[in-house]
């Protein structure tokens, strides 16, 4: 073997995760949220549940959409990289996203009077991406999915005894972005929602939901998404 060749192989898998990508990039403004919750009373006033109230109430959450937005990619730009495609500028791609989110967590409420409060939220998360893009004559298909820390904050106003305007920010970040920084997948929401009780134990929740979501699996290409639009949501409470 040639003995310059010799140290170009040995670094070569290292090189090759850092050659440059284009990131894979999603806007969808009009993405619908359908979302599905159930929540525990763990202790606190013992108040009708489906009126927000104070206590620790321990929260199951599922949620998803779907969002799609084209990308150009010009010549001379870093390869989009992608499963086990490349795609080499210039080219137009259309990107695609199908999210899930599931998450567990802890949740305190504490009101200041009988319309006013806040709470706080801790728990475990999992996110699922199956990302697609696709070019005349080729389509490129992953699937990525972390588990992670999630949090939240917010906040809730009772205009009605059976009506409220709820607001909340959450995060969630991968434990390997925790723990090392290691293809880490991140995603933050804010959401606002009209809250409007069914009976004892239901209530119907209607509004706006914003998602950014970030993910990286070196060697190929990171991903970053805003989705945002309308959410209906259904929740059960006990």
């Amino acid at each position: 073997m040639n003995r310059c060749r010799l140290p170009v192989l040995l670094l070569a898998p290292g090189l090759a995760g850092c050659l440059a990508t284009t990131p894979i990039q999603i806007t969808d403004r009009s993405a619908f949220q359908p979302s599905a919750r159930v929540s525990f009373q763990l202790s606190g006033d013992q108040e009708t549940p489906s009126r927000p109230h104070d206590g620790v109430a321990f929260e199951l959450g599922a949620t998803g959409k779907s969002g799609s937005a084209g990308q150009s990619l010009a010549a001379g730009q870093p390869d989009v990289v992608l499963g086990d495609q490349t795609f080499t500028g210039p080219l137009q791609l259309t990107n695609q996203v199908d999210f899930r989110y599931y998450e567990g967590m802890f949740r305190a409420r504490k009101f200041f009077n009988d319309a006013l409060g806040i709470e706080a939220l801790i728990g475990l998360g999992y996110t699922s991406l199956d990302l697609a893009v696709s070019a005349p004559g080729q389509r490129a298909t992953e699937d990525r999915s972390r588990g992670g820390l999630a949090v939240g904050l917010g906040g809730v106003w009772r205009v009605l005894p059976s009506t409220s305007l709820q607001a909340r920010w959450s995060g969630f970040a991968s434990f390997d972005a925790i723990f090392f920084p290691n293809e880490p997948m991140t995603n933050t929401r804010v959401e606002l929602h009209l809250v409007q009780a069914l009976g004892r134990n239901a209530a119907l929740r209607a509004g706006w939901t914003e998602w950014r979501l970030s993910s990286e699996n070196s060697p190929n290409s990171d991903f970053k998404a805003t989705l945002s639009g309308p959410a209906l949501g259904f929740e059960l409470m006990f």
